[in-house]
């Protein structure tokens, strides 16, 4: 995965990670295939910077979710996903760092979900 700015979209590109506006509404979702159209209606939307997918890795593993009775409001978790997801932009390519990131997310929504984290 590797952060680029808006203006570097090419066609075909594979978005790594959800897009949100300003609001956190999503633009675009992982896994999504870009256009080099995008580039101006995601700059018109305020976006600078998108993850897009290495060529020949893996896209971001997603923590499975948690129990219905212990679900965090939608807006919550993926400020917490990504959150951590930008922290560990850098170093997914390695498996430990892709596990520790999978645990971190995971703590993080159990802790939060419990009271005891923050957003």
């Amino acid at each position: 995965m590797r952060k680029i700015p808006v203006e570097d979209i090419e066609d075909d590109m594979v978005l790594a990670e959800e897009v949100l506006d300003d609001r956190g509404e999503v633009l675009l979702n992982a896994g999504d295939r870009l256009r080099k159209t995008y580039s101006a209606k995601l700059g018109a939307w305020g976006v600078t910077e998108i993850f897009v997918e290495s060529e020949g890795s893996a896209p971001a593993p997603r923590v499975p979710e948690p129990p219905e009775e212990q679900r965090l409001p939608k807006e919550v978790e993926e400020r917490i996903r990504t959150r951590v997801n930008h922290r560990f932009a850098n170093v997914i390519e390695d498996p430990s760092m892709r596990k520790l990131m999978e645990l971190s997310i995971k703590r993080l929504l159990a802790r939060t979900a419990n009271g005891h984290g923050s957003t």
